[in-house]
């Protein structure tokens, strides 16, 4: 009653039922792997990511291994501008060269140990030192001025360098006393 594929493999197996099943089946299937394989690709894209990312994190230093290094570069460049100092002081005894270098160096070199200084307290010791060497220099200055070695202008350039330390040493005196009362 239902054809000749009937009498071989039932009714329920039809060819066209069994095309109509299985083309469904296999677009079914089809969409499930690719759902599955989605997720699947999705989530193995994540991991990818996320290894990346620790990897990536495991190369870059950390916060406390920065500041470590940017105070490393910061005593270097200390270093190097004392060694610089030194060399200018020695031409600058000789004659060989002008204040303006001497001057240009040690505003530097202060600078960059200000920059080291971890409190106000330290920063004031930089300051004074940095008075006590331009009072030095003013008076070296002096003896090259009545020697004839140097000019009037280049005295009272030194002479107003040594009250801008200590106009400098004054303000950071004043920052601590400031933060000492309540």
């Amino acid at each position: 009653a239902c054809g000749p594929a009937s009498d071989t493999i039932g009714p329920h197996l039809s060819g066209e039922w069994r095309r109509s099943f299985f083309g469904h089946g296999i677009r079914y299937r089809l969409g499930a792997m690719v759902m599955v394989f989605g997720r699947l690709l999705v989530l193995t894209s994540s991991v990818v990511v996320m290894l990346v990312q620790s990897a990536a994190a495991a190369d870059e230093p950390g916060i406390a291994e920065l500041d470590q290094r940017v105070r490393q570069l910061k005593q270097e460049r200390v270093e190097l501008l004392q060694d610089a100092l030194k060399a200018t002081l020695q031409q600058f005894a000789q004659g060989a060269i002008g204040q303006d270098s001497v001057f240009e160096l040690r505003f530097e070199l202060l600078d960059a140990r200000l920059e080291l200084a971890d409190s106000a307290v330290e920063e004031l010791s930089l300051w004074r030192e940095s008075c006590k060497l331009a009072e030095d220099h003013v008076e070296m200055l002096k003896g090259h001025f009545r020697a004839g070695r140097c000019s009037r202008v280049d005295l009272h350039l030194a002479q107003a360098h040594s009250l801008k330390m200590q106009i400098e040493c004054a303000k950071t005196q004043r920052k601590i006393l400031v933060k000492k009362k309540p």
